[in-house]
């Protein structure tokens, strides 16, 4: 697509955007359905009618999945697959096997394939030493340069069977084992440069889709350079000292581009004839960043319609919610005793917040369920009693916080944790004084019994 078209889109996706805005309401969820992430999710897809194949989002700070349709099953994540590639050169950075000065080699084969109509690609040219792996990556991620990610591929493992392989095994690590995986590019098994012959048009790289947040979860809290890097718009790509290309970022949902929306952050798009056109974006809910990805879209206006949609309906029917504040009051000082300590009374307070991403309106305070990892203790007034020596650096307890909606990315039921501390320090009395102090309570305890005994007699003899 030559830059006047990518413009003329652009002002098309631009309208497009602000009339969704504009129109857009706030979904109501009905209240008779379950308050389950299933069931919030398949009726938020059933409410924006959803045309993809599958979608997920996750919050990645604390791997809490926000929605999830259809992905139980595997599905062609074309390009997408360059991210896992990535992941593995990057690790071998890390180890030392190169930097992002280092030259790269491009094969004639790897030359050849760059320049085959149809396909994402930078054009390359055979060389030993002029590409550098730095220039490969961002070509790899602003342009979906397929031959750039198979020259990284080669390099770092070899052939590019072998990195396939430790693309797996990346995956494994990452306790990730549903998928299939053909080429470092995300093209069909016959572009492989190894054993292409072994394989045919219909061999795709297979994942989930809430597999694929998994990842991107690990990928960019280990190398956040790949979300910066893939938020380039623009950039010219050296072909050699005398030819430049212009690569204009195929993620049309940047800031500036086809269908920019301010608060996307960055990743990648892929397509193939059997995933379909799908996307991976990190956004914003409630200013927290967010990974969203759907799979098996039409094309490429049912790419940016679709996600476009869903990432307005999680972000109108999605809040940030606090369930309990860092120094909010557990229980005040007249509910709480102190034993054997400097002092009789204290503060009990939550040390940290406890918030999850919940759906609007939901009545979370009767949903939610409390637990404690060890009992309270009582005194025999009622109070709750807490032993001395206090410090408000140690937890006197724990609280486990358990809603229906939370769910983690593998299906797993999550749960809120914080601890309960106490507002001050409070030193231990010491031997004599708790000594004394309990002679004291004794004597009281002798004094009211007599005095209770002469009341009775009193009360016999008149």
């Amino acid at each position: 697509m030559t830059l006047g078209k990518k413009l003329k889109v652009f002002k098309v996706g631009l309208v497009l955007t602000l009339l969704w805005t504009v129109i857009s309401p706030t979904l109501v969820l009905a209240e008779d359905q379950g308050t389950g992430l299933g069931d919030f999710s398949s009726q938020l897809a059933s409410q924006l009618n959803l045309e993809v194949d599958q979608a997920a989002a996750m919050d990645p700070a604390t791997g809490q999945a926000l929605f999830r349709y259809q992905d139980d099953e595997l599905h062609g994540i074309a390009s997408l697959t360059k991210l896992l590639s990535l992941y593995v050169v990057y690790d071998a950075i890390k180890a030392g096997k190169l930097d992002f000065d280092t030259k790269i080699p491009v094969s004639e084969g790897v030359a050849e394939l760059s320049r085959q109509p149809n396909l994402s690609n930078v054009p390359l040219d055979t060389s030993e030493d002029f590409y550098t792996a730095g220039d490969l990556i961002d070509a790899t991620l602003i342009y979906s340069a397929n031959s750039a990610i198979v020259a990284l591929a080669q390099y770092v493992a070899g052939d590019e069977a072998t990195f396939v392989d430790q693309m797996g095994d990346k995956l494994e690590s990452l306790g990730i084992t549903d998928y299939k995986l053909y080429t470092a590019s995300g093209l069909d098994g016959k572009y492989q440069t190894t054993h292409g012959d072994q394989y045919t048009s219909q061999d795709e790289n297979q994942m989930r889709g809430i597999d694929l947040l998994r990842m991107t979860q690990h990928l960019l809290k280990d190398y956040p350079d790949i979300l910066t890097r893939s938020a380039v718009p623009v950039k010219d790509f050296q072909v050699n000292p005398e030819t430049s290309f212009r690569m204009v970022n195929f993620n049309e949902f940047l800031p500036g581009l086809a269908h920019g929306r301010e608060d996307v952050l960055g990743l990648k798009t892929g397509t193939e004839d059997l995933a379909g056109a799908c996307i991976l974006i990190v956004s914003r809910i409630n200013d927290r960043p967010v990974l969203l990805v759907t799979l098996g879209a039409r094309d490429n206006e049912a790419r940016y319609r679709e996600t476009n949609k869903l990432l307005n309906g999680l972000q109108d029917n999605l809040a940030w919610t606090l369930i309990h504040q860092k120094g909010e009051v557990f229980a005040s000082r007249d509910q709480v005793a102190v034993y054997q300590g400097r002092q009789d009374q204290v503060d009990l307070l939550y040390q940290d917040n406890s918030a999850a991403f919940l759906p609007k309106g939901l009545d979370w305070a009767q949903e939610k369920v409390e637990a404690y990892a060890e009992n309270w203790q009582y005194t025999p007034q009622g109070s709750l009693q807490v032993k001395a020596p206090l410090d408000p650096d140690q937890a006197v307890n724990q609280v486990t916080i358990d809603l229906p909606f939370l769910e983690d990315a593998e299906g797993q039921a999550m749960t809120l944790t914080n601890a309960i501390v106490p507002s001050e320090e409070v030193e231990s009395l010491s031997p004599i004084v708790r000594v004394t102090r309990r002679m004291s309570q004794l004597i009281e305890t002798l004094v009211d019994q007599v005095e209770h005994w002469l009341h009775s007699q009193a009360a016999k003899a008149n």
